[in-house]
């Protein structure tokens, strides 16, 4: 997450004024934080450390000199230094997660501009309130999709490439009435589902104490299984992302899962660790080029310097070739030693030229050997951390073996204490969920999916002709969808 460089001509402005109207005088911090950025001027005025308050005669001034200077400017957008933005229209819409509703608080971050920062409630009509920009609507989006939303209105002349996070803040709770023990609101909980709900509730208002404490036992049972179950399919498909990485393949299939997730679900996990599988993958075959584009330049200097050993050979065969002929005239008494002796300095000068390049071809391509080895570096490096990462996947996967099937016994055993009810059969529920402003009533099972605010609502349906009884074989709270 890159840092955001400061505030932008317009966002200063808007500060000025919204001071001004309140107190008549603006408190300037001048530094290293934020500032005033066009093509041609740098206007500093933020510091984290000391703060001088300007009076209105001196504020006027700066301003007159400031719009002096930009009027000096060539004539061009306030914005033409900041990065380009995706429209939101354009953004990858997300296929699973949850919608920001009025109600919720939403945690907006800025970096480096601590004033746009805060936990803020979504009103009525779906908007939250930011500094300067004013409200912007992110009922119905997703956090990602408001992150974005928010990012574009900063940049759209307030923050010069701002880098902003949304999150959930405190969550709406849900509430449950109806045929459970203790209706009332409840702290939701992401994955939460209805036979959850009502557990936290009690569980159902059945006539036995002991009957209604087994029911709602067998339901914490319930929900710890598929917590296991889920659990258990996420390390698998990662088991398989991992094994993929260790032989640097792009993709990996969906292996055989025991007991088989919810679609959405399913679709979630593949696309995370899809996700880390090219993440990791494109890192390091990214470093792998970056290495490899150095080779040419060695190898063309590896070329360079062969030419200049060649042209060095020459010479010395040459001086030394002129040795002999001043040698031979010497010895017939027509040269001087003069001569033989400039000779013999030349051949040691081009003989020690010719080691010294030939030591520059022994660094070259030792550089290059190193080069090879930096890539077998980071091959390997992704190898032993997918390695390691698989080792403690296994050991995971082998631990839930044992724990799925003795939760599912556990799950089991608590459903015979509660033969007596039948939780889906004998009940009704209906889950009441506002989106968008509107409210909109749903039936729903014990394995449904809650959401923020949702509201709960059990009732009992009177049996045929008694309370069924069930055996292990056929389980009321049902079991995790098969393929």
């Amino acid at each position: 997450m890159s840092r955001s460089n400061g505030l932008t001509l317009k966002g200063f402005l808007h500060c000025i004024g919204a001071r001004l109207k309140t107190n008549g005088t603006f408190s300037l911090v001048r530094g290293a934080g934020s500032a005033i950025r066009s093509r041609h001027l740098d206007l500093w005025i933020l510091d984290r450390h000391r703060q001088q308050v300007w009076s209105g005669a001196q504020l006027r001034g700066f301003l007159l000199a400031a719009s002096c200077a930009l009027a000096l400017l060539p004539c061009k957008p306030a914005l033409a230094q900041t990065q380009p933005t995706t429209p939101l229209a354009e953004t990858q819409p997300v296929s699973t997660g949850y919608m920001l509703t009025p109600g919720d608080r939403v945690v907006v971050a800025v970096l480096g501009q601590p004033e746009f920062t805060g936990e803020l409630p979504i009103d009525n009509d779906g908007d939250i309130a930011l500094p300067l920009i004013g409200s912007v609507h992110v009922g119905g989006l997703m956090q990602g999709q408001a992150q974005e939303l928010i990012r574009a209105r900063l940049a759209d002349g307030y923050l010069v490439s701002p880098s902003v996070s949304v999150r959930l803040g405190e969550l709406r709770p849900f509430y449950i009435l109806g045929s459970v023990r203790s209706p009332g609101a409840y702290p939701f909980r992401f994955g939460t589902v209805v036979r959850a709900a009502i557990a936290a509730a009690g569980g159902y208002a059945a006539s036995d104490p002991l009957q209604r404490q087994a029911v709602a036992e067998s339901l914490t049972a319930e929900e710890r299984l598929q917590q296991l179950v889920q659990k258990q399919a996420v390390l698998l498909i990662r088991q398989a992302r991992l094994q993929a990485e260790v032989k640097e393949q792009d993709g990996f299939a969906i292996p055989d899962l025991p007991e088989r997730p919810p679609e959405d679900q399913l679709a979630q996990i593949v696309g995370a660790e899809t996700d880390a599988l090219t993440s990791q993958l494109r890192m390091v075959r990214a470093k792998v080029d970056l290495l490899q584009s150095q080779k040419p330049r060695i190898q063309s200097q590896i070329e360079a310097t062969n030419s200049e050993i060649s042209s060095a050979t020459k010479r010395l065969q040459l001086v030394r070739s002129e040795m002999q002929r001043s040698n031979a005239l010497v010895q017939q008494g027509i040269g001087t030693r003069t001569i033989a002796v400039q000779n013999k300095l030349a051949e040691a000068t081009e003989e020690t030229n010719l080691w010294r390049l030939k030591g520059e071809i022994f660094r070259l391509e030792r550089e290059t050997g190193e080069i090879d080895l930096r890539i077998a570096a980071e091959q390997l490096s992704l190898r032993n951390q997918a390695t390691t990462e698989l080792s403690t996947v296994r050991s995971q996967i082998a631990e839930l073996d044992v724990l799925v099937p003795a939760a599912r016994k556990q799950r089991d055993w608590k459903l015979k204490q509660a033969g007596l009810v039948d939780p889906e059969g004998e009940y009704r529920i209906t889950i009441t969920r506002v989106r968008a402003g509107v409210a909109k009533v749903q039936a729903a099972d014990s394995k449904s999916l809650l959401e923020p605010g949702d509201l709960i609502e059990v009732k009992p349906v009177a049996p045929a002709s008694g309370w069924p009884r069930y055996s292990t074989a056929r389980s009321p709270l049902g079991r995790a969808a098969q393929p």
